[in-house]
Parts: C-alpha cells; sequence; structure tokens
C-alpha cells in the first residue's frame, strides 16, 4: 500500500520527476487558477464547488471547495491514467466563511468553454485563504517556490485548536508516523 504523506501543520507535497505527462490542460499555470465555469467535473458539467484549482504539473491537482478541498492523484503511464481522489471536508466550519484570493499573479488563464460564445479568462493567484473557517482561525493554501502545495492552519487570539474538525474521505488508510500524518492511496508512496 502507497501512501500520500501529511503534515499535521500544513500540507508540503513534493514534486515527482517521473510524472511528467500530465492530461489537465490548467497544468501549465503555477497557481490557483480561479474557476468562472472552465472546471468541469468526471462528466464534463461545470463545477460550480470548485473555486479554484491548483493544477500540479507532477500527477497533482487540489481542488479548493465551498466545503473543504481535494487531491486528485494521477499516473500517467502512456496507454493508461490511473487516479485516487482524496477529499477533506470541514466538519462544524462557519458558514459565513469567506474564501479570498491573494497575491495575484500577472499572467491569466485563457479557456473555451463548451456552449459558450467566447473565451473565460481566470485571474490566477499565489495564495487563497479561507477566513475565519472556524471562530479565529483561517486556512491559507500557499504556492511555495518550488510549485508545490502547501497549507498553513492559522490561529488568530481567541482561536481554539479543538474547534478545527476535518474528515478525510478516499484513503485507503491513515496512520501517524512520527508526527506525521500517512494516508494510504493507490499513487503515491
Amino acid at each position: 500500500m502507497k501512501r500520500l504523506l501529511l503534515i499535521l501543520t500544513g500540507i508540503i507535497l513534493s514534486s515527482f520527476a517521473g510524472f511528467t505527462q500530465d492530461f489537465n490542460a490548467l497544468n501549465f499555470i503555477d497557481g490557483y487558477v480561479e474557476n468562472h465555469g472552465q472546471i468541469t467535473d468526471q462528466n464534463g458539467k461545470t463545477n460550480d464547488q470548485v473555486k479554484f484549482l491548483f493544477a500540479g504539473a507532477y500527477g497533482m491537482n487540489v481542488q479548493l471547495r465551498t466545503s473543504g478541498f481535494s487531491f486528485d492523484l494521477y499516473e500517467n503511464s502512456g496507454s493508461s491514467i490511473r487516479m485516487h481522489r482524496i477529499d477533506v471536508s470541514f466538519i462544524g466550519a462557519n458558514k459565513s466563511f469567506v474564501i479570498r484570493p491573494q497575491q495575484r499573479i500577472p499572467i491569466q488563464s485563457s479557456h473555451y468553454i463548451a456552449g459558450s460564445a467566447g473565451k473565460c479568462i481566470a485571474d490566477v493567484y499565489e495564495e487563497v485563504i479561507y477566513e475565519n473557517m472556524y471562530d479565529n482561525i483561517d486556512l491559507v493554501f500557499k504556492k511555495t517556490a518550488s510549485g508545490q502545495v502547501k497549507y498553513d492552519i492559522v490561529l488568530h487570539p481567541g482561536a481554539h485548536l479543538s474547534d478545527i474538525q476535518l474528515h478525510y474521505a478516499g484513503s485507503d488508510g491513515m496512520s501517524i508516523s512520527d508526527g506525521q500524518l500517512e494516508l494510504e492511496n493507490s499513487i503515491r508512496p
């Protein structure tokens, strides 16, 4: 069984040089792309739940959704594509938290949307913040200098760490090793 290593204070996912072929058209954008209708589900329907997408060039996409976030792991062997998805949902989060992009990158992502008369221009950001996800607690997704994905849980005065509740779905198992959360999956060692 392979494992995805998640650091308890944040997630840093390594680049894997062996995954050089990416089937996602957004993979050339180095940041979090805002969804204006260009992101679709597996059936080709617009996915409005995804607010931002980090499309990794090394076999991983991160979807930032209104109710949580997802890791889409994939491996392209040339003749087939294997996928594994892990969803993380916020349990008991504030209903009025705000998802706010930060640090706009001076590029835009252009997309043609099926059934649309024109193209979609989407802004790209280095960070996306879930503000006040829980009382006095923010979740900040970042793009590192090496193109990795990381998130930090930011506690402001008055925050209670015990308020944070995350539900993981789609992993083949979970364990803690040397203070790090490991999620088993079919793609990453």
